[in-house]
């Protein structure tokens, strides 16, 4: 992974790779034979792995000469045909990253309304992309390839990311104890890191979901869409509604891919009680591209189980934990679009146009509709 900063921006990538449009270097596109020919001077080679991911959303892997500059020659070959016909392989996180702007999570009981006493959500089918759950969690059903792996470089403290996946899923079965929630580890290592061709091949390896809680972010290069991520998602079934947490730099950058269109975008708020007195939380990333916005500060989840060493209470993980960050707000959007959708029998689709997009509903300067999921407006 390496990051660029340049120009008061910054985003994640991974170091000598290029994502190509295959039907331009293919000839299949205006001005490909220059295309092809430019490609063909940089010495890229095509990439002996992901491939696969990035041949199923239209792309081609290429590898480039150490003593290239990547970023250099993805732009000049940007100059040459129209669209998103070259891209960095971006890097997303699992936000909020003790690298930004929220602080670590601070152990507390685990939580006791896991699940919820009420009965809600049966039939809906929510799939969370994210850092896998903790072994052994009543929470959901988990292959042993997505249990979240707490201490991956084996230095006896917590890594930055780990229970990240337990906390959102927690937060998702606090709302919604009968809902089938499909657990996805996409993004791994102590940093909780995935690249945009791992991301599209975890959509694209989806069965049929009502809605997909991606509580991740990233930035990229010119601001510009990740092309992998964007053709995933656009393959998805129109009836599924993807949720995305805005980011945590506090500035109004988009952030993929909770800019997307047809992504739900969502930001943090704090202070507030009932449909009065919420403000942007301050770590919040913002601007008309976010969406809906949910309480998103100190907020109670189940977490991993941990011991920090040297041991003190700071540092002991009993099954819960406090944390801020708008990836902590974007469960909760995705939980009241599904209930929502169950309390009226309508789509999920149409359940975002109530809670999110119809006019009647209160906005939380910049960072769109205020969502309490305990409170979802009346039925029509």
């Amino acid at each position: 992974m390496a990051v660029y900063e340049a120009e008061g921006s910054w985003f994640l990538y991974r170091p000598g790779r290029v994502l190509v449009d295959r039907d331009t270097l293919e000839g299949k596109r205006t001005q490909s034979g220059e295309f092809r020919e430019r490609v063909s001077k940089l010495g890229a080679d095509r990439a002996t792995e992901g491939q696969e991911a990035a041949a199923a959303v239209g792309l081609v892997a290429l590898d480039m000469p150490a003593d290239r500059d990547l970023i250099g020659d993805v732009r000049d070959l940007r100059t040459i045909a129209t669209g998103p016909v070259a891209a960095p392989e971006h890097v997303l996180l699992a936000a909020p990253h003790r690298i930004v702007n929220t602080a670590p999570p601070i152990p507390a009981d685990p939580p006791t309304d896991v699940p919820g006493a009420r009965a809600a959500g049966k039939g809906l089918r929510i799939a969370v992309l994210d850092t896998g759950l903790a072994e052994g969690s009543r929470l959901a059903a988990v292959a042993p390839a997505d249990v979240e792996v707490t201490d991956d470089d084996h230095d006896g403290v917590l890594d930055p990311a780990a229970g990240h996946g337990t906390f959102v899923t927690g937060l998702l079965r606090r709302y919604l104890p009968d809902a089938e929630l499909l657990i996805r580890r996409v993004f791994t290592g102590p940093a909780g890191l995935a690249t945009e061709l791992e991301i599209a091949a975890a959509f694209a390896e989806l069965p049929e979901v009502d809605l997909v809680n991606c509580s991740f972010a990233g930035t990229t290069l010119d601001d510009l869409p990740p092309v992998a991520i964007q053709r995933a998602i656009a393959a998805l079934p129109r009836t599924t509604v993807v949720v995305a947490a805005a980011g945590n730099d506090a500035d109004e950058r988009p952030h993929w891919p909770a800019a997307f269109k047809r992504v739900v975008g969502v930001g943090a708020i704090e202070g507030g009680r009932g449909h009065e007195g919420w403000q942007r939380a301050p770590y919040s990333s913002f601007g008309h591209w976010v969406d809906a916005a949910a309480s998103g500060s100190g907020v109670h989840s189940s977490f991993v189980a941990f011991d920090e060493h040297p041991p003190t209470p700071a540092h002991h993980f009993g099954g819960g934990a406090r944390w801020s960050g708008t990836s902590f707000a974007t469960p909760k959007v995705t939980a009241a679009i599904a209930l929502l959708a169950e309390r009226d029998g309508i789509s999920v689709r149409e359940a975002v146009f109530q809670l999110i997009e119809a006019d009647t509903r209160p906005q939380v300067a910049p960072v769109g509709t205020l969502v309490l999921p305990r409170a979802l407006p009346p039925s029509p």
